[in-house]
């Protein structure tokens, strides 16, 4: 599609090789983000990522991680963060729960959701092959617009 970046190019580091650059990508990052777009996090550890995504845009989010004991520390958090939220406003319409999950899974096999705009990999440990693997799904999965970072 016109203006998108191959799929190689959207698993490399921002402003590599003539890439858009950081300034650029921030600011339609930010365009997406406050249409309340789906958040996905590849590689989200304890789930800071999806929470900042959640509590700062109020963007729904979910959060994958290969390791039990982190998606484990992540729903905990979530739990104490909804809790949290709800003692302190009885009248909150758009409820926290709603913002975010977090699940153990890899970035071949889990779900991206329909209306995934935003997909964030953190793929410092992945080989080369797995990084082509998950830029071919993305590119086949995601709609034009869909932004793609490496962090």
């Amino acid at each position: 599609p016109e203006g998108a970046l191959p799929a190689s190019r959207r698993i490399e580091s921002l402003g590599d090789d003539g890439g858009e650059s950081y300034a650029e990508v921030s600011t339609r990052a930010l365009r997406v983000l406050e249409q309340k777009a789906r958040v996905v996090v590849f590689g989200s550890s304890t789930g800071w990522l999806v929470f900042y995504a959640s509590l700062v845009f109020g963007a729904r989010s979910v959060g994958y991680e290969l390791l039990e004991g982190r998606v484990a520390t992540a729903n905990e958090t979530a739990r104490e963060c909804v809790f949290s939220s709800e003692r302190e406003s009885e009248k909150n319409t758009a409820s926290v729960s709603d913002l975010f999950a977090f699940s153990c899974s890899d970035a071949l096999s889990a779900p991206l959701g329909e209306n995934a705009k935003v997909v964030v990999l953190t793929s410092q440990c992945w080989d080369e092959a797995l990084k082509t693997r998950v830029a071919s799904r993305l590119a086949s999965h995601l709609t034009v617009g869909a932004l793609v970072v490496d962090y």
